[in-house]
């Protein structure tokens, strides 16, 4: 399939468990309050940080499974069989790891309160006891993309999806709203996943003969996953941190004023996501590196992402206001439209971000991160300490900016990406500048919404075009 058709397939992969999120949310959050929600937030947050035990194996194999595009079944077999019984052993350390840390992180780290210690604390043990089924999850997910299987991943991520929205709150309309309800129905709902995922692997003939490992597979991918593994113990820090540390300075309640206008915003990476997704395999396996494809590429990303988020820094508030209820909305005022910022600048080095990780060592993204870390744990605090919760946000954009910097100036890309964000950056200036003087005045968001998307649709039509042009003729090159 065509470059073009994987991205609309991963994105259309994406947006269906959104849709759902959409009309779960509201019910789910009514029926076992704000308080319980911030601390699924944080039990997710938990088996995020555990999640990096498999290693890196993840995207080893999707790597590695590209540029063996046109080897064997055996050897393809041999490489999955590998990197599964690899991580599944490994998921075995992650349950002992978490097993003997739990207590210190809830009594240490996380302002829980001593009424839902015992809740949480035993809701924990379903994880310790999953780690070891859901973390060969990421290899068998990485195969598929190698394979470039994008329709069959994306089918099994909705099922998956839906599954681990639609079963808690049918648990929770019921009565049963304790997290030792709730958290063993969404990890069935993630199993279901893993058993689809692997059944799909053994119908593509990428998982054939008996479980063993083959050191000429090990090897190759512990020398690229051993960096990937690094990233995959900092990336985490760096997504999952601002939620645990305003839980430590302001409570699991406060968390839910960060979360949810954060979970629904970062949907709309689901779009450079795509594209991105798309496009590693064929970094990976393709002759042709020319810089060019990373740049028309970016290009388009920016053309379409602008106005979502033109769209999104107008509408965020008030839409919080309808979708939860008004307080909710002045609670969490000015956070959506600092993060979707920092989401914008976040999705103009995805396709750079891929062709990294495909072409070149991981190692450049380790010492970011490493770089990051300590900067953005600082920005939290200085944020959160200066302007409470809307200061986490402030901080995570301009980690992003961060971010965005280090990967452009490694890639050779500072210039030319400037020039072309130039005009971008002035219409998101003008939304802002709508929300500055005009407050919440609907009627003038909305006008002034369709007349800045409109002005910079027409700017930008005559170039979608022409990049869309080159990005056939590399899709026939490749």
């Amino acid at each position: 399939m065509s470059l073009g058709q994987n991205t609309l397939i991963n994105l259309l992969g994406a947006t269906v468990p959104m849709l759902v999120m959409l009309f779960t949310v509201p019910p789910f959050l009514n029926l076992i309050g704000l308080e319980r929600y911030g601390m699924l937030a944080i039990i997710w947050v938990l088996l995020g940080y555990f999640g990096f035990f498999d290693f890196g194996f993840g995207r080893a194999v999707a790597q590695r499974m590209a540029t063996l595009k046109y080897a064997t079944d055996h050897e393809r077999s041999s490489l999955l069989w590998t990197a599964l019984i690899s991580t599944f052993l490994l998921g075995i350390v992650a349950s002992l790891a978490l097993l003997l840390s739990v207590d210190h992180l809830l009594m240490h780290f996380i302002d829980i309160g001593t009424d839902n210690y015992n809740e949480i604390y035993k809701s924990i043990f379903w994880l310790i006891l999953a780690l070891p089924i859901l973390l060969p999850s990421s290899v068998l997910q990485g195969a598929l993309q190698g394979r470039e299987l994008f329709i069959s991943l994306n089918v099994i991520n909705i099922i998956g999806s839906t599954l681990s929205q639609i079963l808690p709150l049918i648990v929770a309309w019921n009565g049963y709203t304790s997290l030792e309800f709730l958290i063993p129905t969404v990890l069935i709902a993630r199993i279901v996943s893993v058993v689809l995922t692997f059944t799909v692997c053994r119908t593509d003939k990428s998982l054939l003969g008996s479980a063993q490992i083959d050191m000429n597979h090990l090897t190759p991918l512990v020398s690229y996953g051993g960096w990937i593994s690094i990233i995959s113990i900092l990336a985490p820090i760096l997504i999952t941190i601002d939620k645990l540390v305003i839980a430590g300075m302001s409570g699991a309640k406060t968390v839910t004023f960060y979360a949810i206008p954060y979970s629904l915003v970062s949907k709309v990476l689901v779009v450079p996501g795509s594209l991105s997704s798309a496009i590693f395999p064929r970094f990976a396996y393709a002759d042709n590196k020319e810089s060019s494809i990373a740049e028309n590429a970016t290009k388009i990303l920016i053309t379409v992402m602008t106005p979502i988020v033109m769209i999104g820094i107008l509408f965020i508030n008030p839409f919080l206001g309808i979708w939860i209820d008004e307080q909710f909305s002045m609670a969490s005022k000015g956070i959506g439209e600092l993060l979707l910022l920092g989401i914008w600048i976040n999705s103009i080095v995805y396709v750079y971000h891929a062709n990294i990780l495909a072409t070149r060592s991981p190692r450049i993204l380790a010492v970011l991160y490493l770089f990051e870390i300590p900067v953005y744990i600082f920005l939290l605090w200085f944020g959160l300490e200066l302007f409470g919760v809307i200061g986490a946000a402030g901080a995570w954009a301009l980690r992003t900016f961060m971010d965005t910097t280090f990967i452009l100036y490694m890639s050779n890309a500072v210039i030319k990406t400037v020039h072309h964000i130039l005009v971008p950056i002035g219409f998101l200036l003008s939304t802002i500048l709508v929300i500055v003087f005009f407050g919440d005045d609907f009627v003038i968001r909305f006008s002034f919404g369709v007349l800045l998307v409109s002005i910079f649709v027409v700017y930008e039509r005559k170039q979608v075009g022409a990049l869309y042009n080159n990005l056939k003729l590399y899709r026939e090159r490749t």
